[in-house]
């Protein structure tokens, strides 16, 4: 793993709000896909206690991030 990590270096890290925005597309896709309605009430109080615990700036940025299509390579 050392090996691997040595020759991929820094390519194939990504910042906090790629991996922020990530996991809140992926879990929001897959509880909507679940509930709806249930998944969208999950999901709204998930951005309130974001956005409680990091900033208005934060959850925005990761709402507006999380638009983008996680799935194309």
């Amino acid at each position: 793993m050392q090996e691997l990590s040595q020759r991929l270096g820094d390519s194939c890290l990504k910042n906090w709000e790629y991996h922020t925005a990530h996991l809140l597309s992926a879990l929001g896709r897959e509880l909507l896909a679940e509930n709806e309605a249930l998944g969208r009430r999950a999901l709204w109080q998930a951005m309130a206690d974001f956005r409680q615990e990091f900033g208005r700036d934060a959850a925005r940025c990761a709402a507006e991030q999380a638009r983008q299509d996680f799935e194309k390579p």
